[in-house]
């Protein structure tokens, strides 16, 4: 059974650095989309970076805790944080600062939410023009995913004793090809998809419904 809506964001590709004002803007556009498209009033937090004083073990901590910890330490080592709901499955969310090479230097943005029988294109499109002030989207889908989906499309299979995770080669495949975005390069066809000017070239000929977002970037609609 599809139960939840998964929708990832591609930005910034080969920007190498931040400002502590840069990094500041994107925890706070992360925390105001659950609290505004997603009504999420009690997020738990998690930062993604050194020196922050947060358990690997139980990382998720209450927002008053994350601003004070963001308060004593700043934004200088944070690359990212996630904002979940405290039922977990019901609403996550984060967003990394990919800032080696070899992985490809980008923004990478990752949003869950509960679905019903059809992916919700409504909210996937909200957040995406939340992000057009902020940010340059380079790439971004969205589709209805099992609930063993996981951070960066990995696989989760849980049992009575354990979980275990791993990367399917398709994903594998494709975290070699995320330097091409820019050339055109997508990953497949879904049912929400955000191309730029030559991936939308590039996928003329597809059946799609577009939806113009600005003159660099425009929404692409499975029909």
């Amino acid at each position: 059974m599809k139960n939840q809506n998964y929708l990832r964001i591609y930005a910034n590709i080969g920007k190498e650095n931040y400002s502590e004002n840069e990094k500041e803007t994107l925890v706070k556009t992360l925390i105001t989309i659950g609290e505004e498209i997603f009504s999420q009033t009690d997020l738990r937090m998690d930062i993604h970076g050194s020196g922050y004083g947060i358990s690997k073990g139980d990382p998720l901590v209450k927002q008053q805790t994350f601003w004070k910890k963001i308060d004593k330490k700043g934004y200088k080592n944070l690359f990212g944080i996630g904002a979940s709901h405290k039922d977990y499955y019901s609403y996550r969310s984060q967003f990394n600062l990919w800032m080696q090479s070899h992985n490809f230097f980008r923004l990478d943005i990752e949003f869950f939410w509960q679905a019903n029988d059809n992916f919700d294109y409504e909210k996937a499109q909200k957040i995406i023009e939340t992000y057009l002030p902020i940010v340059r989207i380079d790439y971004a889908y969205g589709y209805l995913a099992d609930k063993n989906l996981s951070w960066d499309e990995w696989i989760t299979k849980e049992s009575f004793w354990s979980s275990t995770s791993y990367i399917p080669k398709e994903e594998e495949i494709w975290q070699g090809q995320i330097g091409e975005i820019l050339n055109g390069k997508i990953k497949k066809i879904y049912a929400f998809n955000v191309f730029n000017k030559t991936q939308s070239k590039k996928t003329s000929h597809e059946n799609l419904k577009r939806i113009p977002l600005n003159d660099e970037i425009e929404i692409g609609l499975l029909t």
